[in-house]
């Protein structure tokens, strides 16, 4: 799937899982629609599965071999740098 530097994400915390949605602006699939899910595990631990351009969205954190689902976790690993 890849990623691109700029695009719109539109998120939903309301639902379980949390739910985002991401339109990448360039790139080979500029415009089209990626579903996801989210969870903020604690202050510095973050995590988020994404299916593949136009398909459904994931309903679990997890990534088999083929399914074209893209499986994230992110750790702050210092102070976010100011203005």
């Amino acid at each position: 799937m890849g990623t691109h530097p700029q695009g719109t994400f539109t998120v939903n915390p309301d639902t379980k899982p949390k739910q985002v949605d991401s339109i990448a602006e360039g790139g080979p699939h500029a415009g089209q629609l990626t579903r996801g899910i989210y969870e903020i595990l604690d202050a510095t631990d973050k995590r988020a599965c994404w299916g593949t351009p136009g398909g459904p969205r994931p309903t679990v954190f997890k990534s088999a071999p083929g399914s074209g689902w893209i499986l994230q976790y992110w750790k702050k690993i210092g102070q976010v740098p100011s203005g």
